[in-house]
C-alpha cells in the first residue's frame, strides 16, 4: 500500500514538473530571433513610463543604432535607436526604439512582434515637439502589465488669438489634453480607447 502511495506521488510530482516546463517553454523566446539576439544591446529594461525629455535628448547619442526594414517602415522618417527592451507575460518580444528628429520632433515607438519574428502592432507612446508656439506632447506609462495610460496634450505660452502672439504671453500656459488607454492583448495587438479630454485652446 505504502508503495503504491509512493508510486502516485512520484507521478503526481513528475506531471507538475512537465507542465511547468511546458508552459514557461510556451512562453520563452526562441534564441534565434532576431530580437532576442539584440536583448543586451538596448539601453535600458522594462520602463514603466515613456518620455521625451531633456535627459534622453541629451543620452540618446549613446545608444545603439538600428537599421531594420520593419522598423523603418513604421517609423517613416527619423533615425531609430535601441531604446528599452521590454519583459511580458505573452511569450511576444516587445521592446521600443528612441527615434531622433530635429524636423519633427523626437518620438518612443512600443513594438511588438511574435515568436517568429512577424510584427503585431506598434503605438507612439511619447513624442514632443513644437510649431507655431504649441508644444505637442505625449507621455505614456503602466497601469498594469497589459495596460498603459497615455497622455496627449497640446500646449502653449502665448495668446494666439493676438496677431502678434509673441508679444502677448500668457499668465498661466494652457492646452488641450486627451487621455487614452492602450490594452495590450496576449496576440499582440494593442487597442486604443479615448477614456477623458479637457480643452482650454
Amino acid at each position: 500500500m505504502i508503495l503504491y502511495l509512493m508510486q502516485i506521488l512520484y507521478f503526481l510530482l513528475m506531471a507538475s514538473i512537465l507542465l511547468s516546463c511546458s508552459d514557461r517553454s510556451r512562453h520563452q523566446l526562441p534564441e534565434t530571433s532576431y530580437w532576442v539576439k539584440l536583448k543586451d544591446s538596448f539601453a535600458t529594461k522594462n520602463l514603466v513610463s515613456f518620455v521625451v525629455d531633456s535627459q534622453l535628448k541629451v543620452t540618446y547619442i549613446h545608444f545603439q543604432p538600428v537599421k531594420n526594414r520593419v522598423v523603418d517602415s513604421v517609423i517613416s522618417y527619423g533615425k531609430p535607436y535601441l531604446y528599452s527592451w521590454q519583459e511580458n507575460d505573452f511569450g511576444l518580444t516587445t521592446f521600443t526604439t528612441f527615434v531622433y528628429d530635429r524636423e519633427h520632433g523626437s518620438r518612443i515607438i512600443y513594438f511588438i512582434f511574435d515568436k517568429t519574428d512577424s510584427l503585431r502592432s506598434t503605438s507612439q507612446v511619447a513624442n514632443k515637439a513644437g510649431e507655431a508656439g504649441i508644444i505637442f506632447e505625449t507621455q505614456t506609462k503602466f497601469l498594469t502589465k497589459d495596460t498603459l495610460l497615455k497622455i496627449s496634450s497640446a500646449t502653449t505660452q502665448w495668446d494666439l488669438s493676438k496677431s502678434d502672439p509673441w508679444s502677448h504671453p500668457l499668465r498661466k500656459s494652457k492646452g488641450d489634453s486627451t487621455f487614452f488607454h492602450l490594452i495590450v492583448l496576449k496576440e499582440g495587438q494593442i487597442i486604443e480607447k479615448k477614456i477623458a479630454e479637457k480643452k482650454e485652446l
